[in-house]
């Protein structure tokens, strides 16, 4: 498969994986204004978006460590465990007056930090965060996890990944749980828009797709978010599962700007890796 990313300077990769969350939120926002959505969900996702462009503006080294994606999946064990629950489901954790959904908030930040470990650790750690989604229960994030390691490049531990989500996604398939009631504005924002109109359905969808630009702002870490983002996609579309960035919701709009932070600052260190490679030359 031809490397799309070659072609593309650093500058231009970070605009595009800037653009590919700025575009669907602003695609949600819109929706959410024309629809009369409660202002509470505007304002959230607008102080979401502006937090992230901060988040992303940052150097990122801080993030860019093997503890971070063992971090993110023991938050996710530890919200199973005692996370803010509705209709016995534990998806959530309270920061102040705000849930925020732990899958979405640090699943994408544990995707682009995971390859940093070594192989071993990397399994366990990709089990544990699944372990963890089907106790919340949390079956999008167990498809989205799948859908990370599908696009995720080939190596000698991707065959282990995959038996190892694939068997996840049929145990959650096989012991799911009743669903919460879905909320307006938050999921399945594309079937709401779908019942109200035929050109908000389209530029929901536009709006979504977009966010498929990340993989061509990166090559390892980009394809396997994107992968991630399909599956979250899937999800929201078939079952009353959040709609990341286009609905309401802080966690996704958050939790991608960590993510991008994180490769933005994995792409500076090989930069500069090569450049000293360059020098030594």
């Amino acid at each position: 498969m031809p490397n799309t990313t070659q072609g593309l300077s650093a500058q231009k990769r970070a605009a595009l994986s800037v653009l590919a969350l700025v575009l669907p939120v602003l695609a949600g926002l819109a929706w959410m204004i024309v629809a009369d959505a409660p202002l509470r969900l505007v304002a959230t996702n607008l102080a979401a978006l502006t937090i992230a462009l901060v988040i992303i503006a940052l150097p990122g080294r801080f993030l860019h460590t093997p503890a971070t994606a063992l971090l993110c999946a023991s938050v996710m064990v530890l919200t199973a465990i005692a996370g803010t629950e509705v209709d016995n489901v534990r998806r959530w954790f309270a920061l102040g007056p705000l849930h925020l959904h732990s899958g979405m908030m640090f699943l994408p930040l544990f995707i682009v930090t995971l390859p940093l470990l070594p192989v071993i650790l990397r399994l366990a750690a990709l089990a544990l965060a699944l372990f963890a989604t089907l106790f919340q229960p949390d079956l999008a994030m167990t498809l989205s996890l799948l859908g990370a390691t599908v696009f995720a490049p080939a190596n000698k531990a991707k065959r282990f990944a995959l038996g190892i989500a694939i068997a996840a996604l049929l145990a959650g398939v096989m012991f799911d749980r009743p669903q919460p009631a879905p909320v307006a504005f938050v999921e399945r924002v594309i079937a709401q828009a779908w019942g109200a109109s035929t050109g908000w359905f389209l530029v929901l969808l536009a709006g979504q797709i977009a966010m498929l630009g990340i993989a061509l702002s990166a090559q390892t870490q980009g394809r396997a978010l994107a992968g991630f983002w399909a599956g979250c996609t899937i999800a929201s579309m078939i079952a009353p599962y959040p709609s990341p960035l286009i609905g309401g919701g802080a966690a996704p709009i958050i939790g991608f700007g960590l993510a991008l932070c994180a490769m933005r600052a994995t792409q500076r260190i090989a930069a500069q890796g090569v450049g000293k490679r360059a020098d030594l030359a």
